[in-house]
C-alpha cells in the first residue's frame, strides 16, 4: 500500500506520457490559439495529439491594432491579453488592409502593385494573381474564407473586383456611378447598396447579371451599417446615428425568393437573432454562433468606436463598454489554416 502511495505522489510525473484521447480533449477547450501553439511545443507527444490541420474550434474574435510598423498587435476580447506577432522584413513598405476572417491583403507600391495574403499567426504569405495596369483597389469589401472582393471607388464606373484561391486572375466588374463601402458577397450572388434611393441590388456574380432590386426599409430616419451573412440569412443593420455614435440599432432580415419570379422581395425587422452574435465594422460585418464560446451572449452585436469595444444587447437595447488598449481597426478571427492554399495545389 505504501509503495502504490508513493508512485501516485511521484514529485516528477512524466506528463508526455498522458493519453493521447486526453491530450486532445485539453486541445478542444483552449481559448486562444496561441495556447493551442504553446501547446505543441511542450512535447512531440503533445505536438502529435494537436495537429495544425485539426485546430481548436472556432475563435472568438481579437480586435487588431490599426498601427502596422515593424509589428502587429491583437487583443483577445475573449482572454483580455494583447499578442504581438513581427512584421517580416519583405512585407515592410506594402498597404496592408484591413484584416476580418483569418488574414491581411497586402498591396505593393506603384508599379509594381503585387498583391499577396499573409496570416500573422503562421507566418504564411501566399501571393494573388495582380489586376490589370489600369488600377488597383483602395478597399476590401468582402474577405470570407477563400473568396476575396476589392474595389476602387474613386473610379467612374466604378470597378470591384472578385477573386477565388485557385482562380487564375480576378473576375473585374464595373458598376455605373460610384461604389460605396457597402457590400456583401453570399451564395454567389452580390449585394451592393445604394445610398442614393436605399434600394438593394442583387447580382449573380458568374454572370454579372442584375437578378433583383429591393427597396429600402430604413426611410429618411436611419442609416445603413453593413450588410451579414448570418448561417444563410442576409442581415441589414443600421442605426440612428453616424458612426460611431450609436444609441440603437436595427436589425432586417432579406426575405426573398429567387426561384419565384411572382414573389416581391423584402427587408423584414426582427428584434431576435436567435444564438448567434454579430461583429460590426464600419461598413463590414460577420456571425457567430454564441454557443461556441463559454460565456459569450447570444442575441447581441459587437462594435468599436474610439478606444473601446461596445457589446449591445438587442433585446433590451443595452450597451456595455469593453476597454481595449490598443488601436481598435475592426475584427479579426485568427486561424492556422488561413489563406487555404490546398486549392492552389
Amino acid at each position: 500500500m505504501a509503495a502504490n502511495m508513493e508512485s501516485i505522489e511521484s514529485p516528477n510525473p512524466d506528463w508526455a506520457s498522458l493519453p493521447s484521447d486526453l491530450l486532445y480533449l485539453i486541445t478542444r477547450k483552449l481559448s486562444d490559439l496561441l495556447d493551442f501553439i504553446g501547446f505543441r511545443g511542450v512535447c512531440k507527444p503533445w505536438r502529435a495529439s494537436a495537429p495544425i490541420s485539426n485546430p481548436p474550434p472556432q475563435q472568438f474574435p481579437w480586435i487588431p491594432d490599426f498601427n502596422v510598423s515593424d509589428r502587429l498587435r491583437f487583443f483577445s476580447l475573449f482572454s483580455g491579453k494583447v499578442f504581438t506577432f513581427p512584421v517580416p522584413p519583405q512585407l515592410k513598405g506594402k498597404d496592408w488592409f484591413r484584416p476580418q476572417l483569418g488574414g491581411y491583403l497586402l498591396v505593393g507600391q506603384y508599379p509594381d502593385k503585387d498583391m499577396s495574403l499573409f496570416n500573422p499567426l503562421t507566418g504564411h504569405h501566399v501571393l494573388l494573381p495582380s489586376l490589370d495596369d489600369s488600377w488597383f483597389p483602395d478597399c476590401v469589401l468582402e474577405q470570407a474564407g477563400d473568396c476575396m472582393i476589392v474595389a476602387n471607388r474613386s473610379l467612374n464606373p466604378s470597378r470591384w473586383a472578385f477573386f477565388r484561391l485557385g482562380d487564375q486572375k480576378w473576375n473585374i466588374r464595373k458598376i455605373l456611378g460610384q461604389l460605396n463601402w457597402t457590400c456583401l458577397c453570399c451564395n454567389g450572388m452580390f449585394f451592393s447598396y445604394n445610398w442614393y434611393t436605399g434600394e438593394t441590388k442583387i447580382v449573380e456574380i458568374a454572370t454579372d447579371d442584375l437578378i433583383l432590386v429591393v427597396p429600402s426599409p430604413l426611410g429618411k430616419t436611419k442609416e445603413l451599417v453593413c450588410f451579414v451573412e448570418s448561417f444563410g440569412d442576409v442581415l441589414m443593420v443600421a442605426t440612428l446615428r453616424v458612426w460611431p455614435n450609436y444609441d440603437k440599432f436595427f436589425i432586417y432580415k432579406l426575405n426573398v425568393d429567387f426561384d419565384n419570379a411572382n414573389h416581391n422581395p423584402c427587408w423584414v425587422q426582427t428584434e431576435n437573432i436567435g444564438n448567434c452574435v454579430l461583429f460590426i465594422s464600419e461598413r463590414t460585418g460577420f456571425s457567430f454562433k454564441a454557443g461556441q464560446f463559454r460565456g459569450s451572449v447570444s442575441n447581441c452585436i459587437y462594435f468599436h468606436g474610439g478606444s473601446n469595444i461596445y457589446r449591445y444587447i438587442i433585446e433590451d437595447g443595452g450597451i456595455a463598454t469593453i476597454p481595449c488598449p490598443i488601436g481598435t481597426w475592426g475584427f479579426f478571427v485568427p486561424s492556422l489554416q488561413y489563406p487555404n492554399t490546398s486549392s492552389l495545389e
